[in-house]
């Protein structure tokens, strides 16, 4: 399925069912197009929403446990070019209104695969998500179990994000920044909870020497 004609949908002074430059994934939704265009025809899986939204598009997703059998970068699901936003009911219009406890988004990982990859240069935003169970504690030298900021560039701007029980060998059992160019990486209002490595080192988060990260109101 190829998500179109989303930007170019009139407004026509009514409240549509959809917002113009979002990707929608609803675990739920089993009885619509499923291809993205609204709420009734979300995608049911997060990958199928990454392969299809088109590059500056949202993908907003409602509540759910999102895992996969991609063993692409060891990664249950890898992102490039689109912010994600978690939190939604079904049938929410505006990010303002998510409730990340009651409407949790879950980005789950498994045995030798991390939850989550960023892959490109892209600036990108992560935002509203659980990234829990990661677990790289197979191969020696793999970091990231959470979340793995590869070495392309591009700022990500990690927001209200809870992570849990994500595991390693190496550095970084929650998430690992593996950037050395500079780009610039923000946490704020995250939740770091049972994350570890084997080896001790960063048991949250570890950053490379060439990163610029600023952490805000983080537990």
């Amino acid at each position: 399925c190829v998500v179109s004609n989303l930007v170019d949908a009139a407004w026509s002074g009514r409240a549509l069912a959809f917002v113009p430059g979002v990707v929608y994934v609803d675990t739920n939704a089993v009885s619509g197009a499923n291809n993205g265009t609204s709420w009734a025809n979300a995608f049911t899986t997060l990958t199928n929403a990454v392969a299809n939204a088109p590059a500056g598009f949202e993908i907003w997703s409602a509540r759910g446990v999102h895992t996969s059998a991609s063993t692409v970068n060891k990664a249950a699901f890898n992102v490039a070019s689109n912010d994600l936003f978690g939190g939604f009911n079904s049938g929410m219009n505006f990010k303002s209104s998510r409730d990340f406890v009651n409407f949790e988004t879950v980005l789950s990982g498994g045995n030798d695969q991390r939850a989550l990859y960023k892959s490109s240069a892209s600036n990108i935003v992560i935002d509203g998500f659980t990234v829990r169970n990661g677990n790289l504690t197979v191969t020696a030298g793999d970091n990231g179990g959470g979340l793995y900021v590869g070495a392309t560039g591009g700022n990500t701007e990690t927001r209200n994000c809870r992570f849990e029980n994500n595991s390693c060998v190496n550095l970084g059992g929650a998430i690992y920044f593996h950037n050395t160019s500079g780009p610039y990486h923000t946490l704020s209002n995250c939740v770091f909870s049972g994350n570890t490595t084997t080896n001790g080192i960063g048991g949250a988060i570890y950053a490379l020497d060439g990163d610029t990260l600023t952490v805000i109101d983080c537990l």
